[in-house]
């Protein structure tokens, strides 16, 4: 008989894996063992943080530094009215451990910077960016490029959204799409904010070769 642990790849909850073709559990495996970096919290990192735990993925690293707030909760679907007020990333982990207790949640309230970027970046499978910065969308990216980790980003703004995936040295990255940060966003450039190291490296690995 099956260990029904919710931490068990071949528990019966993952039962429609184990029947997807080429999946079964040994694809149920690999996600126990992964690890994924999800920064934000909010309303694009709910329902992703949701999917991913329901999935199965091993182990969540959350960064989040905003409190919940009643505004968040039309669109913040994994916080609840008993959370507001409590860190983003301490919900996210109640949420997920109600949710499935076999997925282990890192939570850190802290905001992106370019040092813990490469930290973390450099300690996982996969990274999410479900910021709301256009800089840490920059520092993110250039950070999965220097380290060879895929990214998986997206944004939105009113009715309108985008999305995309940068798989390092196979395709085009954030920086290639959107060489420009003033003009995605205003913004100050890369340099100025504190994360050139970074930039020049990811565009040494993006030029294309002559």
């Amino acid at each position: 008989m099956r260990d029904a642990r919710p931490d068990d790849p071949g528990a019966p909850r993952y039962a429609r894996h184990h029947s997807l073709a080429g999946f079964g559990v040994t694809g149920q495996r690999r996600l126990a063992a992964a690890r994924v970096l999800v920064v934000g919290a909010g309303g694009l990192g709910s329902p992703v943080i949701s999917s991913l735990a329901g999935c199965g993925v091993g182990h969540l690293v959350v960064m989040d530094p905003d409190v919940v707030e009643i505004s968040n909760l039309p669109r913040q679907l994994i916080h609840t009215e008993a959370a507001i007020g409590t860190a983003k990333v301490t919900s996210v982990q109640r949420a997920v451990a109600a949710q499935n207790s076999g997925v282990e949640v890192s939570a850190l309230p802290e905001r992106l910077s370019v040092t813990r970027a490469l930290e973390l970046v450099a300690e996982v499978d996969v990274v999410v960016d479900c910021t709301d910065s256009i800089e840490a969308r920059y520092v993110l990216n250039d950070a999965c490029v220097l380290l060879g980790v895929p990214l998986v980003w997206a944004s939105i703004a009113q009715y309108a959204g985008q999305f995309g995936v940068v798989e390092p040295a196979v395709g085009p990255c954030y920086r290639c799409v959107f060489p420009d940060p003033q003009a995605v966003a205003g913004l100050a450039t890369c340099e100025e904010a504190g994360c050139s190291e970074c930039c020049r490296a990811c565009s040494a690995r993006c030029r294309p070769s002559r």
